[in-house]
């Protein structure tokens, strides 16, 4: 939210507020025809996403998770960093889905999400911070990826985050570890499914910026738009 308040006073600034709302009303309205469709198709695609993974613990109507969807994505707009996705984690208990289990669901769904995205961003970045900032940015996320193992996966870990970090709240997310640890072990299929939905709602995402860039008139390559979006998104991690 901070960064797009910044980025508009940038633009008020260097381009002026004339130029800035002639560009703004130049927008051709016929194409809202092609972008209300693709936006609500992204947020019906997440709905089939939270739909399949939650599906092995409470099977959700698709039309309910469709407004939860709705409803963390107004949340977000205000919250820094994404940090409003987190309640999504309220809407799962509001379904009957224990704090433990659904923060577990929660890390899952964002594991897939950020990895696929990662991946696709690291190529959009490569040719603007070159080969040793990359370096550093793999090293740092593979040591994230390790330190997160640690805490899931060892005795000593879970005890620590158990005893030193959440310490009385600990009761409240037990199940977290069981539901991990019984999705890697025995619900692949739905996690592959995750996976399938959010490449689908990716793409859309990408078709929904890339008619936005028709809207005014602009052409751009299909392949920078999913490079340009997976950057945006990896900025959006920023907690400010």
């Amino acid at each position: 939210a901070l960064i797009g308040i910044v980025v508009l006073l940038l633009l008020f600034f260097f381009i002026g507020f004339k130029e800035l709302m002639t560009t703004i009303m130049s927008f051709q309205w016929y194409f809202a025809l092609y972008l209300i469709p693709l936006y609500l198709l992204t947020d019906l695609l997440s709905a089939l996403t939270l739909k399949a993974l939650l599906y092995p613990i409470k099977s959700i109507p698709v039309l309910r998770l469709f407004k939860y969807n709705i409803l963390v994505q107004g949340l977000s707009s205000f919250v820094p960093g994404r940090m409003g996705e987190l309640s999504l984690i309220y809407f799962f208990k509001k379904e009957g889905i224990p704090l433990g289990k659904g923060s577990a669901l929660f890390i899952i769904d964002k594991i897939i999400s950020i990895g696929l995205i990662l991946s696709i961003g690291f190529f959009g970045l490569f040719p603007l911070i070159g080969v040793k900032q990359i370096a550093q940015i793999v090293g740092l996320f593979v040591f994230l990826v390790v330190v997160g193992l640690y805490f899931l996966f060892t005795q000593q870990g879970r005890d620590f985050l158990v005893k030193k970090v959440l310490r009385r709240f600990a009761a409240r997310f037990k199940g977290f570890y069981r539901t991990f640890i019984s999705y890697l072990s025995n619900e692949k299929k739905f996690m592959f499914l995750d996976l399938f939905f959010t490449i689908l709602r990716w793409v859309v995402t990408c078709a929904l910026m890339w008619v936005f860039f028709l809207s005014y008139g602009v052409t751009v390559p299909f392949l920078g738009v999913v490079l340009l979006n997976s950057i945006v998104f990896l900025i959006t991690f920023i907690p400010i």
